[in-house]
């Protein structure tokens, strides 16, 4: 690897660390400060909070190899003139003439070999489950009536398959031990995953908090997760105009609903899902209508936009830090 590659990939690696730790810090005022919201205005801002590690770093990133791309294509820009010769060039026209310390080549190896674990362990179950999916959707048929895939199976079975084309699928077991009325509140729920694409959007959650701290990682997703449980129940009572119907109809289902295998867990989405007591009552109180996402989406566009256009600023600082710790100042 060269050196430049390899200062280049530990910008990257620190500047996602930094943003993940800034998330981390967030993401208890976050989620108590939008507790009361109308929950599909909670999940909007808990899902821009999980994407946020992996957009701020991004910026940050563009920030910092922006005035070198802009010396390829217009080289009076090239501010690395104004530089003397011994200064550390974050750059592609100028790149470092010195090599990295040994210490920094360690961490950037082992922060490098971390990512690519994470990232292979989440493939690999992914992968395993699309696979199951596909299994069970050549399994199943298609009842023109509900405008959902049924499954031979005698289990109750009752959930959203599928990452970017989801389908709703339910077992023969699921549409024999339910009532007409808990059928229709059940599939009510699994059309509004549907077009909120609610599993696409839990697994850019994942991805992108990979290094939020494992506490605060792990709250926010179960946070983000039962928001959209609920806006989804919201949208049922919605269709079906009675909210005690719809709670009754979640505790029965996931007193008979069988749990999903765990390898079909991330490209899945069960009716049952996580933290009945809390929906349940949420369904027992008036419709919650607090909350505003414009202030939030507004803050964090301005934030982005900043970031970008103190590109100069940010590259010179990066520059420096890494001159320090290579021992190149």
């Amino acid at each position: 690897m060269s050196d430049l590659a390899e200062l280049i990939l530990f910008v990257a690696l620190a500047f996602a660390w930094m943003s993940g730790t800034l998330v981390t810090a967030l993401v208890p005022l976050t989620i108590r400060r939008t507790a009361g919201w109308e929950p599909s205005r909670r999940h909007r801002v808990l899902a821009l909070l999980s994407v946020a590690p992996a957009t701020l770093a991004g910026a940050a990133f563009v920030a910092v190899l922006l005035p070198s791309v802009l010396a390829i294509a217009w080289p009076r820009l090239d501010h690395c003139l104004v530089h003397d010769d011994h200064h550390l060039h974050l750059c592609f026209v100028h790149p470092p003439m010195h090599a990295a310390s040994w210490a920094l080549s360690t961490v950037v190896l082992a922060a490098t070999m971390w990512v690519l674990f994470r990232a292979a362990t989440a493939l690999v179950r992914f992968a395993a489950a699309l696979r199951l999916v596909s299994r069970l959707r050549r399994s199943a048929v298609v009842e023109p009536r509900l405008g959902v895939l049924v499954l031979p199976l005698t289990e109750p079975l009752c959930m959203l398959l599928g990452i970017w084309a989801p389908s709703i699928v339910v077992s023969q077991g699921f549409l024999t031990a339910t009532t007409t009325q808990e059928l229709e509140v059940a599939l009510h729920h699994e059309r509004a995953h549907l077009k909120r694409r609610d599993i696409l959007v839990r697994v850019l959650a994942h991805a992108a908090t990979i290094f939020v701290w494992k506490r605060q990682r792990r709250l926010v997703l179960q946070a983000l997760e039962l928001a959209a449980e609920q806006s989804c129940d919201e949208a049922a009572a919605r269709q079906t105009g009675d909210r005690l119907c719809v709670a009754e109809t979640i505790l029965r289902v996931e007193r008979l609903l069988s749990r999903i295998p765990n390898r079909l867990a991330p490209a899945a989405a069960s009716f049952g899902g996580e933290a009945v007591s809390h929906r349940v009552a949420a369904l027992l109180d008036p419709p919650a209508t607090g909350g505003s996402v414009l202030r939030e989406t507004l803050a964090f566009s301005v934030l982005l936009l900043s970031i970008l256009a103190a590109s100069e600023h940010i590259h010179h600082c990066t520059e420096s830090v890494m001159a320090l710790l290579t021992h190149l100042a």
